[in-house]
């Protein structure tokens, strides 16, 4: 049988709909506490030196060590006495010179008559003029054809030469534009200026793409590498030029003396030319090498630092550069602070260093320091000499990945070696992030993937713009980063032993 559900007509259900509303409330209670310390009492400490025994007294007088001692800090301790008497170490110079530019605006009413004027001339003080404490513009450089409407990008004095200084100039796109001429080829430019001749540069180093930095090899200083916005690193050589510049010749007739047998590769060969159409021709030095597209970085070029007396293979290995060159005094390598671990070793023995400096490492954003190997030519096999450097495919020796704190691609800016303990392989970078890494280049054996990161950290607020060694303390760092700078001994402790007051405007250098 079976038994369907239905609706019967004489049973009906109504609910009661009731609205209430509860509200849990606490005990309040109220308590008070107070705590009466000890009553005060005056009290007092009194020490007394410990005196020696007169006839241990009377020997260590006598002795010679205590003579030695004596002879040692008796001539600091005169020269900080006359420091002293000579100088008021207490005394605030800024608000000394607060002073006296409020003693200058009000004794003076022409200032504003000469600004263009007699105080450039006139810039060491005198009435009308701008104080001494001012600093004011001592020379301006501007080329119409190179530099005009563009921002510096970097600047690096030129080695073995006073008065000569490089800069990079790249255009001021923001990162729209730059991503929508992505892939053209914008050809930028390297001036050397000279303070004899501020209106027309030296000479240029040209470049197929923007360069954001650049260095000088510290031992030989006609190799130039440079970093390009693409992640591409570029070589120059200058060896042409300074010869044509000893020999005599003018700017203009050193155009067909180049290097001899210099290959044209493409994408600019190796080598230089004068510019067309001016008045004093400027010779334009085209890139020798250029790293491949594959094989380089995918970001821009942070920085570039070199690593002169050491050699770093394949394998991640690193040993001293085989001196198999001309030598140099080594007081030339210490003034520049990039001695190597071999020429340290020379220098210790008393013998030559060797004249050799041909690896330097690259950092970008893209978590990579990659180091390469300026000896190209060497890439070349026996029995397939290619007369063209465009066969050429110019890849790093030693690639190193590092990871944030986050444990993404450490995006790396700047970053520098310890100059006398290069063979150690110990680095420190700083990214965009503001973050401190410390690191190793050298691969543990049997590891396919090491981790190369030893410690990181971030103590800025904002991208690092310098980072570097102490010339005087090896063991002291400086990292400039946001409105703040930190001077570090280990940073691995991750305490710095001095942090800078924040400043009124970022710091854009250090």
């Amino acid at each position: 049988m079976e038994a369907r559900p239905f609706k019967d007509a004489n049973y009906e259900l109504r609910k009661a709909q009731l609205e209430a509303a509860v509200q849990a409330v606490p005990q309040l209670q109220e308590a008070a506490v107070q705590a009466t310390g000890g009553r005060p009492r005056p009290g007092s400490t009194q020490t007394v030196a410990q005196q020696l025994p007169g006839e241990q007294l009377e020997q260590l007088l006598g002795s010679q060590g205590f003579a030695g001692f004596l002879e040692s800090v008796v001539p600091r301790l005169d020269e900080a006495l006359l420091q002293n008497a000579v100088a008021d170490v207490l005394a605030d110079d800024l608000g000394l010179l607060a002073d006296e530019e409020a003693e200058g605006l009000g004794g003076s009413s022409s200032s504003s008559a000469g600004a263009n004027g007699s105080s450039r001339a006139g810039g060491g003080g005198g009435s009308g003029g701008r104080q001494e404490h001012v600093l004011t513009e001592a020379q301006s450089f501007t080329d119409l054809t190179y530099s005009k409407n563009k921002v510096v990008s970097a600047v690096c004095w030129v080695p073995n030469r006073k008065g000569v200084v490089a800069c990079a100039c790249t255009d001021p796109a923001s990162q729209s534009e730059r991503l929508a001429s992505m892939g053209r080829l914008s050809t930028a430019y390297i001036l050397i200026w000279n303070f004899r001749d501020p209106i027309h540069p030296e000479y240029v180093l040209e470049s197929p793409h923007e360069v954001f930095c650049f260095q000088y090899n510290p031992v030989n200083p006609d190799i130039v590498v440079g970093g390009c916005y693409n992640g591409q690193l570029i070589v120059w050589d200058t060896a042409g030029l300074e010869s044509g510049r000893h020999g005599g010749g003018a700017k203009g007739s050193v155009a067909g003396g180049g290097r001899a047998g210099a290959a044209s590769g493409a994408g600019g060969a190796a080598g230089w030319e004068d510019s067309a159409g001016e008045e004093a021709a400027t010779p334009t030095i085209r890139h020798k090498y250029m790293s491949s597209v594959e094989h380089s970085h995918t970001s821009v070029v942070g920085d570039v630092c070199w690593l002169p007396g050491i050699e770093v293979d394949r394998t991640g290995k690193v040993f001293p550069i085989r001196a198999n060159s001309a030598g140099t005094s080594a007081q030339s390598l210490l003034r520049s602070m990039t001695l190597g671990a071999a020429a340290m070793a020379a220098q210790a023995a008393g013998s030559n260093v060797p004249r050799e400096c041909c690896f330097f490492a690259s950092i970008a954003p893209d978590g990579k320091v990659l180091f390469w190997d300026v000896r190209v030519d060497k890439l070349l096999k026996k029995g397939n000499k290619r007369m063209d450097d465009a066969e050429l495919v110019w890849k790093p020796m030693h690639s190193v990945h590092l990871l944030s704190v986050a444990g993404n691609d450490f995006a790396g800016c700047r970053f520098c070696f310890d100059p006398f303990r290069l063979d150690s392989g110990n680095f420190t970078a700083g990214s965009m992030d503001g973050e401190v890494l410390t690191g190793n280049l050298i691969r543990p054996p049997g590891e396919d993937n090491p981790d190369y990161t030893r410690c990181v950290f971030a103590p800025h607020a904002g991208p690092l713009v310098a980072l570097c060694v102490s010339p005087f303390l090896p063991d002291v760092l400086l990292s400039v980063g946001d409105w703040s700078f930190r001077l570090w001994q280990g940073v691995e402790s991750k305490v710095p032993v001095f942090t800078s007051p924040y400043a009124e405007e970022a710091y854009t250098a250090g």
